[in-house]
């Protein structure tokens, strides 16, 4: 089942090579609900949610605002902090996820 979000304005996006889990801090907006949440979603979707911040930042190149660390085993950890790219909309509307997701909020 898919899952439908209005709005998704990213905070944070950090996943590791290696790892089928991409994991996503935000805030969700549906209907007029805006929570701020962590989601576990797929590579797939971050390729998708990836493709529309581009869309949407044309003058920017999105994938060159992760941050890349090396971890003790030699494998890559990469992270995006949205607050360090303040001229830029990382805020993705009417996106629908191609996998149920795994949503983590109080």
């Amino acid at each position: 089942m898919k899952t439908l979000i209005e709005s998704i304005k990213i905070n944070t996006i950090s996943f590791e090579s290696g790892d089928t889990n991409v994991y996503v801090n935000a805030i969700l907006s549906k209907e007029k609900l805006s929570y701020p949440s962590d989601l576990v979603i797929s590579h797939t979707d971050l390729n998708v949610i990836i493709n529309k911040l581009q869309q949407q930042n044309p003058e920017s190149d999105i994938s060159s605002y992760f941050d890349e660390e090396i971890m003790y085993d030699g494998s890559s950890f990469y992270r995006l902090n949205s607050a360090k790219y303040s001229s830029t909309n990382f805020q993705v509307n009417h996106f629908e996820f191609t996998q149920k997701i795994k949503q983590i909020r109080a």
